[in-house]
């Protein structure tokens, strides 16, 4: 994840830098394409990569009897998919460009169902099946111990604690991780969801540099806050940044 965000600043930093500052690099159509492929392929990566945390989990908890969902395999068949799934919807838009760089306008709707939508309804079925597990479940636990009649109640009531405690440290850490995912992703959306929007106006009419510009700002802030979020979010890291920064005074 921490990967992907940091390959999501570089290549679109390459790309506005390029297109603002050094226009003829993209005259060539080769560099032209491939800067854009590049853009497009990563941001369709970090949509896929928050999204593809919250599957693991799914896998995870649902499947948790299964030792395959346990293991490194399934971790590492979550990122190969993901980047599998990001190269290959972004070839869609080879050799798409005219002779100004620009793409057609329903390159930039494509571009926009696949990190928006598609990906909000994948994010939307996910967490309302883990919900919907998470509650039967609960409700399940405590029905079958109310049918144990025979223990005296505070029998029933300590083995009870004992279940619920036992399942609540092994997925608390991944509600946590799955809560925090969602976040993320609504970080993500609503800081390149209007950005992707003024590309698609942008086909069809002229958009001010003002307005351009700050879209443009909007969503690169939504990308320091993911960051920071996930700085937030790792403890250990940040408690030894913290010790580095205070030892040092």
């Amino acid at each position: 994840m921490s990967l992907t965000i940091l390959c999501f600043g570089i290549i679109h930093t390459i790309y506005f830098t390029v297109r603002f500052h050094y226009t003829k690099v993209l005259l060539s159509n080769f560099s032209c394409n491939l800067i854009t492929y590049l853009r497009v392929m990563i941001t369709f990566q970090l949509a896929f990569a928050l999204i593809m945390v919250s599957i693991y989990i799914f896998g995870y908890v649902l499947y948790y009897q299964k030792a395959f969902f346990k293991t490194k395999k399934w971790f590492i068949l979550c990122i190969v998919c993901q980047w599998i799934m990001g190269i290959a919807l972004a070839t869609v838009i080879i050799s798409k460009n005219d002779s100004n760089c620009s793409y057609p306008r329903w390159v930039s709707i494509y571009t926009m169902i696949i990190t928006v939508v598609f990906c909000s309804l994948i994010s939307l079925l996910v967490n309302v099946r883990l919900f919907i597990y998470g509650h039967f479940s609960f409700h399940r636990m405590l029905l079958n111990t109310s049918f144990n009649r025979i223990e005296p109640i505070q029998s029933i009531v300590l083995n009870l604690d004992n279940r619920l405690n036992n399942r609540l440290r092994v997925n608390q850490r991944h509600v946590r991780l799955l809560k925090h995912m969602v976040y993320m992703f609504l970080i993500f959306v609503i800081g390149w969801g209007p950005f992707s929007i003024l590309m698609i106006v942008n086909s069809n009419m002229e958009v001010s540099t003002f307005t351009y510009g700050f879209f443009g700002i909007w969503a690169e802030i939504s990308l320091v806050c993911l960051i920071i979020s996930l700085f937030i979010y790792n403890n250990k890291l940040r408690q030894y940044l913290a010790g580095k920064i205070f030892h040092g005074f």
